[in-house]
């Protein structure tokens, strides 16, 4: 029988409460220099393997029936994360492709310090793409894109319209860390307010790329149905 010394020595003291190599040594009638050669050469004398044969040969089993069960476990957890991985990735890309066909008439690229805190994010940088229109609601095309790159005090928008839209983000943004989400696309409908006063209807695509701390914003301006 192949047994490692080191593991009989600890079995046989768990078998009888033993804590010293000493009490190992006295209950087999031998010196404690015995037990340590039996440590230092791996080897134990058969008697003394078949004196405790049966204790040695249920614990062994018992150690690989363990290994075997965690082992499995560990496969099965790997083979879960992998998964998930790979659905994220998936999410992710489609998301992506989603916001990509998006229709626009401006286009927000922000950037932000960090998407992935549960603190507010800083904005570093604001890059706008404006479509060519006939119209720019009354202002000049400089005048329609200066709005956008300070469109948290412009009076292109309501205020308390900006507000809660903002609140809206920062909560799906929080929610998504919670759940573990890199990613997620959330839209909805704002009134923009023309040069000389009038409101006309948008309606606004997000997509939040937490991983990369990006949000693509593409707003559409709904001219068609404010003509209707």
């Amino acid at each position: 029988m192949s047994i490692n010394a080191e593991n009989f020595i600890e079995v046989v003291k768990n078998k009888y409460n033993f804590i010293t190599n000493k009490q190992v040594a006295e209950h087999f009638g031998v010196t404690r220099a015995r037990i340590s050669q039996w440590l230092k050469t791996n080897k134990i004398p058969l008697k003394y393997l078949n004196s405790e044969g049966q204790t040695i040969s249920d614990s062994e089993e018992k150690a690989k029936l363990y290994r075997a069960v965690i082992k499995r476990q560990l496969d099965h957890i790997a083979l879960l994360e992998k998964k998930l991985k790979e659905f994220k990735s998936k999410r992710k890309i489609f998301y992506k492709e989603v916001a990509d066909n998006w229709q626009y008439d401006v286009k927000l690229v922000t950037k932000f310090s960090s998407l992935n805190e549960l603190e507010p994010s800083e904005i570093k940088t604001v890059k706008t793409t404006i479509e060519d229109r006939n119209d720019y609601l009354g202002y000049t095309k400089e005048e329609f894109e200066d709005h956008f790159n300070n469109w948290a005090t412009s009076s292109l928008f309501i205020k308390e319209e900006v507000y809660l839209l903002s609140q809206s983000h920062e909560k799906r943004r929080i929610t998504a860390i919670r759940n573990a989400m890199d990613s997620f696309t959330l839209s909805n409908k704002i009134q923009m307010i023309k040069k000389d006063g009038s409101l006309i209807w948008a309606i606004y695509r997000s997509y939040y790329n937490l991983s990369e701390n990006v949000a693509i914003t593409k707003i559409q301006i709904l001219d068609s149905l404010n003509k209707e």
